[in-house]
């Protein structure tokens, strides 16, 4: 277990107490100053060799001269006698507050879920104010944030970081007033696994229908009511710029809710399949125009809140970026996460934690030469000997992109690579070669570049994961890459033209409604395999050996009757309207024979209500597209001549039609979204939480800031889409008076009155990203999102099948 070291875990702790109380009976800045320098020269030590540790007399000189210039004597006189003693008393309560197991770490990609006392909160964020903590840096803790305000104060002359600084000390006048603060604050990192991802084709082909949407142009996010879930625009880094000048929105609301930096020193940096959820939060204050006049306006009453964090993609170095599909996928599954409000399963196995957050980060920093020695050893000991052959031939500069994957601009084919773990998350399922119809991936050179996981289960996610990664490194090279998938563009051709059309029509992944993802009874694949054949040898049940045997020849007894009728040329005009033909009898035969199977199963193994319902919904199906076979079938098989060529020909693709339609109504329930979302309640409410418990959203313009570029109309959009299908009652969406948001109500009122659904409004926001990228020019006034969506009729999603 890697636990964060407390100011109190350390050698020079009793030093450092002594020097609080000094502080604590300070009556000026100067004296002030001194005590904090002195505790700044003893803990500001770091394990960057390089880094200089020479004392900095000057990192306290802004908070010397907003003590004597900015604050009144009132103030200054309270600071002294009630904020500054109240600061060192929750300081030197540390060791007592600190939990029985201490503070460990929030480690990448593992669910976890800690609730803080409100105590030890306060006492974190007062030994932050001193500086206590050893120093950390970007290069020795590349996923974490350094919890000292010293850079804090460095920058005292802007308005916004004197707002910022007074809303912590109203904090922890707060503090003061309750002697012993009570509750607690929850913070639950939330995962996306594997099996819940979804890809570009689950969302176009969601039938939801979109969400109510409140627009308020007037008003700010922070003033939203209580009972809604609040989402906080943060960076990867939790908290940005907080504790340096930064002024975003995200700075704003760690300082208005100060529980917020209690993430700093074990939350580490989000992925790209993770959001934080803060249950808890006190809100002491708000700020108004921080980029400005940064007003300050106390709350009389604290209030209670709930946060949600999650970081936008910054597209700032290429904002064109933003349209390509993969990037688009990751922002819808990021709301996604943020909105269902759920915490994931805990995993039913132990995971292995990693000892430590410092410097174990492959996606922020480059790893050093010995770093890479020791994993490639490590992977030399853990492969079998094939693949050490193969890995043997890499290069050490192939082995060093596969540890430091792309950044998430250029990302690679088909995938998301996860810094951490190197799982590989797709974007699409569709087969090699076989672009996504809205991918912005069409050119020649992209698509020979492209390769795909050869997972087969979603099952052992551990041993997936590994696999992942030794295909990445083996695939690493643009020629290696190309001859793989020239290789397998040939395989598939063979087994397609191998392969009946029957086989290529088998549908997988069927669900149940009302099961859910952690269902253990049913398991749950991504449409696109092609499933698996049951072999004589492998059946050790004497009952399915004669089943399979009975299938056997009853496939053979309907194959020579059917090629028996084909070949027999009845002239006679009797024949002509004799309905009671081979393909009546036949298929009425299909189905009978298909009840015995039934029935057999129900009286010769034990199934669960679930294993029942699922056959007896197959069943249905079959029945109903039996009995509507022959629905404006000529009848004139048997006729002589081209017309009656002609008739036959018809009848042959009418046939051909009906048999795919059972595949097809198989495909529109097979999907995930159906089964994830069948259980919620559609319900449709103005504020608080739905019968289901999931709270109403308040949100913005996520992303949109001077430092990610994000494209408001989208990320609005996407927004809108995720919430839709995490069955939120009602998403309440600040615009703050944007100039591309003013057509907003037009566009929601739109497409409610058409009765949009999400795979609709996914189709077409896809459609116009594609024609964004195809011309990258700046648009006209006339081409943006909201003007597609108002002149554009619902788009026909497109159901693929392999018929």
């Amino acid at each position: 277990m890697a636990l964060v070291i407390l100011p109190c875990d350390l050698p020079w702790w009793p030093t450092v107490q002594c020097h609080l109380t000094q502080v604590s009976q300070a009556r000026s800045s100067k004296d002030l100053i001194d005590g904090m320098q002195k505790i700044h020269n003893m803990c500001n030590i770091g394990l960057d060799p390089d880094d200089d540790d020479k004392p900095d007399l000057t990192i306290f000189g802004g908070l010397e001269v907003f003590l004597d210039s900015e604050m009144t004597e009132e103030e200054r006189c309270h600071f002294f006698e009630v904020t500054a003693p109240s600061m060192v008393h929750k300081a030197l309560q540390l060791k007592q507050l600190k939990p029985a197991g201490g503070l460990r770490f929030s480690l990448q990609q593992q669910v976890d879920r800690v609730e803080l006392e409100r105590g030890f909160i306060a006492s974190l964020l007062a030994h932050a104010f001193f500086s206590t903590f050893p120093k950390r840096t970007i290069k020795t803790h590349p996923t974490l944030q350094d919890f000292n305000f010293t850079n804090f104060f460095r920058h005292l002359n802007m308005n916004s970081q004197k707002a910022k600084l007074r809303s912590i000390l109203y904090y922890f006048d707060k503090m003061a007033a309750d002697v012993e603060p009570q509750g607690r604050v929850t913070y639950s990192r939330q995962v996306m696994t594997s099996k819940e991802w979804l890809t570009i084709e689950d969302w176009l082909e969601s039938a939801k229908a979109l969400c109510p949407l409140a627009i308020r142009h007037e008003g700010r996010l922070e003033r939203a009511e209580n009972n809604l879930l609040q989402v906080c625009f943060t960076s990867s880094r939790l908290g940005g710029l907080v504790l340096g000048d930064g002024s975003s929105q995200e700075c704003i609301q760690f300082c208005i809710q100060p529980e917020l930096l209690a993430v700093l020193p074990h939350i580490e940096a989000l992925e790209d399949n993770e959001i934080l959820s803060v249950e808890g939060l006190l809100q002491v204050a708000r700020i108004s125009d921080p980029h400005i006049k940064a007003n300050f306006e106390p709350l009389p009453q604290t209030q209670v809140r709930s946060v949600c964090c999650m970081d936008a993609e910054n597209y700032l170095r290429l904002p064109l970026s933003q349209f390509e599909e993969d990037n688009v996928l990751r922002e819808l599954n990021k709301a996604l996460l943020a909105f269902r409000q759920q915490a994931s399963p805990q995993p039913s196995q132990p995971v292995t934690r990693r000892l430590s957050p410092i410097g174990e980060s492959f996606s922020s920093t480059p790893p050093e030469v010995e770093s890479v020695k020791q994993q490639s050893q490590q992977e030399e000991r853990a492969c079998p000997p094939s693949l050490l052959v193969t890995q043997q031939v890499e290069s050490s500069t192939s082995q060093k992109e596969w540890l430091r994957p792309p950044s998430p601009t250029s990302r690679r084919g088909r995938f998301i690579v996860l810094g951490s773990s190197g799982e590989c998350l797709p974007v699409s399922r569709q087969p090699l070669g076989a672009c996504s119809l809205y991918s912005s991936c069409h050119s020649t050179s992209a698509a020979s570049e492209e390769f795909h996981s050869a997972r087969t289960s979603l099952d052992n996610e551990d041993i997936e994961s590994e696999d992942a990664r030794r295909y990445s490194a083996q695939l690493d090279t643009p020629d290696r890459r190309s001859t793989f998938a020239e290789r397998l563009r040939d395989a598939l051709c063979r087994e397609t033209r191998s392969t009946s059309s029957i086989d290529s029509s088998y549908a997988v992944g069927i669900s149940v409604t009302g099961s859910g993802l952690v269902d253990g009874d049913i398991r749950v694949r991504r449409g696109g395999s092609r499933g698996f054949m049951l072999q004589e040898d492998s059946l050790d049940d004497q009952f399915l050996r004669e089943s399979l045997q009975q299938e056997r020849e009853w496939i053979d007894k309907f194959q020579n009757k059917r090629h028996g009728a084909l070949s027999r040329q009845d002239t006679s005009d009797s024949s002509k309207f004799s309905f009671s033909t081979e393909y009546s009898s036949e298929l009425e035969e299909l189905y009978e024979q298909y009840s015995r199977w039934l029935d057999d199963v129900d009286k010769n193994r034990e199934l669960d209500a679930r294993d029942i319902a699922v056959v007896r919904f197959a069943g249905s199906l079959l029945k109903r597209t039996l009995s509507d076979s022959f629905a404006g079938v000529p009848l004139t098989e048997g006729q002589q001549g081209p017309l009656g060529q002609m008739e036959a020909d018809r009848n042959r693709t009418k046939l051909a039609l009906v048999a795919r339609s059972l595949s097809l109504e198989l495909a529109r329930h097979k999907h995930r979204l159906t089964s994830q979302l069948a259980s919620m309640l559609s319900g449709v409410a103005n504020k608080g939480e739905s019968a289901s418990g999931i709270q109403s959203i308040a949100t913005g313009n996520w992303g949109c800031g001077s430092s990610k570029v994000g494209d408001p109309q989208l990320k609005l959009v996407i927004q809108w889409l995720a919430a839709s299908i995490a069955g939120v009652p009602c998403l309440y969406y600040y615009t703050c008076s944007h100039h591309r948001l003013l057509k907003l109500d037009t566009v929601c009122r739109v497409l409610l009155d058409r009765q949009w659904t999400v795979g609709e409004l996914v189709t077409a926001t896809l459609k116009f990203a594609q024609t964004t990228l195809d011309d990258p020019s700046p648009p006209e006034p006339t081409q943006t999102l909201f003007d597609e969506l108002i002149g554009t009729e619902k788009p026909a999603v497109l159901l693929e099948t392999n018929l």
